[in-house]
């Protein structure tokens, strides 16, 4: 069993794009740990703009980080 980390992952939409991708990545992988061997998926978000996500496999497991672009921290922050 692998270990998942969520990094700045703030709403429920996120946490469904981040299962989706984590299940993507165990198969897309090269199995080299770092974060320069990861992978970055865009996906449907039900009721928010699409979510990027970058996964890699670090030596804790494997991570999840939201990359926001410009327009959603100012969407974000504006509320």
């Amino acid at each position: 069993m692998t270990a998942v980390i969520l990094r700045t992952l703030t709403t429920q939409a996120e946490w469904a794009c981040a299962c989706v991708a984590v299940s993507n990545f165990q198969h897309d992988e090269s199995g080299r740990v770092g974060r320069r061997y990861g992978l970055t998926y865009t996906l449907d978000a039900p009721g928010e703009p699409d979510v990027t996500l970058e996964v890699w496999r670090s030596q804790r497991g494997v991570e999840v980080r939201r990359v926001r672009k410009i327009e959603d921290e100012v969407r974000h922050a504006l509320g």
